[in-house]
């Protein structure tokens, strides 16, 4: 195989491995992603994210796990709440009037098969087939909910929707589609 022809096969085989972008609207009600939902005419909207789930193998890393997928809804919730201000309510800034935290830490515990009786020594084994507990895991999600009042000027406790948007793109700029 060619080198050119190496190259392209290893490019094909990264691109099938990248999930789905991390911001991006929800599409179901079990996946990632952001919603917005505006209030009549009060000029007040929802803004939600909720994160990717994610599995860790020890007990000792669900806060830590749990507080970083927290941060990051919150983050992106914030960066869609100052995308709809420069956007859609052509404000330069917004307050944040509510803000709910929703975190699953979901415990499981793992089974799996172990086949006795291979090899020279089969005789010891009593029961064929015997089940065993694999460590517990965590699955872990977090989603934060905003409840967001667009105003026309930088005030007092007022977020800068510019200057938030571009921060966090920074922040998270690989991970952001452009």
């Amino acid at each position: 195989m060619s080198r050119a022809g190496l190259l392209l096969a290893v490019a094909v085989l990264l691109a099938a491995c990248a999930g789905p972008p991390l911001y991006q609207p929800v599409s179901s009600p079990h996946s990632f992603g952001y919603a917005e939902r505006k209030f009549g005419d009060s000029g007040l909207y929802e803004v939600s994210y909720r994160a990717p789930a994610r599995t860790t193998y020890a007990y000792y890393a669900t806060d830590r796990e749990s507080d970083r997928r927290l941060r990051l809804a919150y983050d992106l919730a914030l960066l869609r709440a100052a995308e709809l201000a420069l956007s859609r309510a052509n404000r330069p800034a917004f307050f944040i009037r509510r803000r709910d935290n929703d975190v699953e830490v979901d415990i499981r515990r793992g089974h799996g098969a172990s086949y006795g009786g291979f090899g020279r020594y089969p005789r010891y084994t009593a029961i064929p087939y015997s089940r065993y507990d694999d460590p517990p895991y965590a699955v872990i999600s977090a989603q934060v909910t905003l409840l967001v009042e667009f105003t026309a000027a930088r005030t007092r406790g007022s977020f800068d929707a510019a200057e938030t948007a571009s921060r966090l793109r920074r922040q998270y700029g690989a991970e952001l589609p452009p």
